[in-house]
């Protein structure tokens, strides 16, 4: 039987990085349901830039950006190769997390969940607070 070593034992040894693991969300059938997710996760080999967001390669499932508004080039200032240059050749972007109706839309629940969305977009409306403007 494996046994779990003592916390002393951990808190001793120095941490190590196993493997640094990356995915762009897709579409899959669940249950019968199409649905959006990030979990299919691969190893990176190299070093990988660390974003206000995420780690390049790297995206959430649960927030959706959607831009409206394209710019038909990169904006004034910025290389064509940025690596944020999707979003920001939209002329305006919009965060939202979707939810399907269920029983829990009409319980104290639902205050978290949408807490914690704007939790997870905050990062986004800083990053553009701070490099784009208002």
């Amino acid at each position: 039987m494996n046994r779990v070593p003592p916390v002393e034992k951990l808190a001793t040894k120095s941490p190590r990085l196993l493997s640094l693991n990356v995915a762009r969300p897709r579409l899959i059938v669940y249950k019968g349901q199409t649905i959006n997710t990030g979990i299919f996760k691969q190893p990176v080999a190299g070093p990988v830039s660390l974003r206000t967001l995420n780690l390049d390669g790297d995206r959430q499932a649960d927030l959706t950006v959607h831009g409206h508004g394209v710019l038909k080039s990169a904006p004034r200032g910025y290389p064509v190769d940025h690596p944020r240059i999707d979003l920001l050749r939209f002329k305006g972007l919009t965060a939202w997390r979707q939810w399907p109706v269920e029983g829990w839309l009409e319980t104290p629940a639902a205050k978290d969940r949408v807490i914690s969305f704007f939790r997870t977009a905050l990062p986004l409306c800083s990053w553009l607070t701070d490099h784009v403007g208002r």
